[in-house]
């Protein structure tokens, strides 16, 4: 195929270019961590203070990051799982 002056060898569908923009900039979105409530790439006490804090409340789904053991529901237990998964202590 030829472009202006150039000629086009390969010709990948734009899907395609897209996707690997994406992976090579990092643009795609990666699921939280559990326990990682904050997002900083560490589980660490502002973390559990926040589980703490939503403790008796229901999960808001599946990848809840507060919701350590998927029961649907914040609680003690999750705060505890959490606690024993601490990469940072502050």
């Amino acid at each position: 195929m030829r472009i202006g002056n150039a000629v086009r060898l390969f010709h990948f569908p734009r899907f395609l270019i897209a996707l690997l923009l994406a992976v090579s900039t990092g643009a795609l979105a990666q699921a939280p961590q559990k326990c990682d409530v904050n997002g900083d790439g560490f589980i660490n006490q502002t973390d559990i203070n926040l589980i703490v804090a939503a403790r008796n409340l229901p999960a808001s789904g599946p990848l809840d990051p507060r919701d350590a053991d998927n029961n649907g529901v914040i609680n003690a237990l999750d705060a505890r799982s959490c606690q024993l998964r601490c990469t940072l202590a502050n």
